[in-house]
């Protein structure tokens, strides 16, 4: 049977030019029923003008307001620019998932200016020795039992600080990964074939497991498809 990977998707955000959005200071905070999840909402009422929408600047933070309700946008990405808990864009500081201890495949770094910054990965030196291979930072510290993102790709140490490859279920989080023969973790690779007449799937981030695969083809708990 011939194995076809998934094609990875590639989204562009645009960038923003706050610099032609005015400021809107007269205007009132207030708390709606949000009529799509039955929660609480925040609008910004202007003065003779409804709702705002969209991006604007009050008491000198940047908020984006629902194109259509007006609701305030909040603990998510508008393009390449986060808001945070209350709302405001986040600006010179991380924006991370976590995985238990460890990060997952979301950490980025917003600027100055609230937009999304390339992020390379840890610094340090790669190290071999009889055992395999290891990572030691700048600061002198080697990464243990965790994801390190290292040179634009993600690794994963063990507990005395060995690169692993292969399959690896982490407990963390109950997710099947795979690595490479150079430790790189695969991503978005579909299917793999990991012995003989062995397949595994990797959907995004993690192995296919108790699921459907998109093409048709159950995989089991273990992850792993026979022929």
């Amino acid at each position: 049977m011939k194995k076809v990977g998934i094609a990875v998707m590639m989204v562009i955000f645009l960038g923003v030019n706050f610099s032609n959005i005015s400021a809107n200071e007269n205007g009132t905070w207030k708390e709606v029923d949000n009529e799509q999840n039955q929660n609480k909402a925040y609008v910004y009422e202007i003065e003779n003008k409804g709702y705002a929408k969209g991006w604007n600047e009050i008491d000198n933070e940047w908020y984006y307001f629902n194109e259509i309700t007006g609701y305030r946008v909040q603990n998510s990405w508008v393009g390449d620019y986060y808001l945070g808990a209350d709302g405001a864009m986040l600006k010179n500081e991380w924006v991370v998932d976590k995985i238990g201890t460890t990060p997952n495949l979301n950490a980025y770094y917003v600027g100055e200016d609230g937009k999304k910054l390339s992020y390379r990965g840890c610094e340090g030196e790669w190290k071999q020795d009889q055992t395999g291979w290891q990572f030691e930072r700048k600061d002198g510290t080697y990464p243990m039992s965790e994801f390190e993102y290292i040179d634009n790709h993600w690794y994963f140490f063990d507990s005395k600080g060995y690169m692993i490859t292969g399959l690896f279920y982490n407990t963390e989080n109950g997710g099947l990964y795979y690595f490479y023969s150079d430790g790189i973790m695969a991503s978005d690779a579909g299917w793999i074939s990991v012995s003989d007449g062995s397949w595994i799937f990797v959907n995004g981030n993690k192995c296919i497991t108790n699921a459907i695969t998109p093409d048709g083809y159950f995989i089991d708990e273990t992850g792993i498809w026979k022929e």
